[in-house]
């Protein structure tokens, strides 16, 4: 398991999504090039984020009080499924251009394509 990363800064805005999700824009003090390092490391993964106003750091035991991941939102359908209605939704923002199904399938395509390269890769 890779170390906890504590870092100060301001927590400026917040944006609600259709999917209920959030995009939480975090902005830290001057970073050292070590912790800009540790953080890049970071970069793209799954994590837990936890916040608390003023200039003190968490305890050991207020670290060991956050909760495991457990989501609230259990999707019961299939990848498949969740993969086309997301691509229908890409398809209505950008002005239904021609047929959904054919939309669908050169879009499956080039995700497959994009795939298939990452095997050769």
């Amino acid at each position: 398991m890779r170390p906890i990363i504590a870092v100060f800064g301001i927590l400026p805005t917040i944006k609600f999504r259709r999917d209920k999700a959030a995009v939480i824009t975090f902005e830290t003090q001057e970073l050292s090039a070590a912790m800009r390092d540790s953080l890049g490391g970071y970069a793209g993964e799954f994590g837990c984020l936890a916040f608390r106003p003023g200039e003190k750091e968490f305890s050991e035991e207020e670290y060991s009080k956050i909760p495991d991941y457990s989501p609230e939102f259990r999707d019961e359908r299939t990848p498949g499924k969740r993969m086309r209605s997301v691509l229908f939704r890409v398809w209505e923002q950008n002005g239904k251009q021609g047929g959904y199904e054919e939309y669908y399938r050169i879009r499956m395509d080039e995700l497959i394509t994009q795939l298939k390269r990452e095997l050769d890769a």
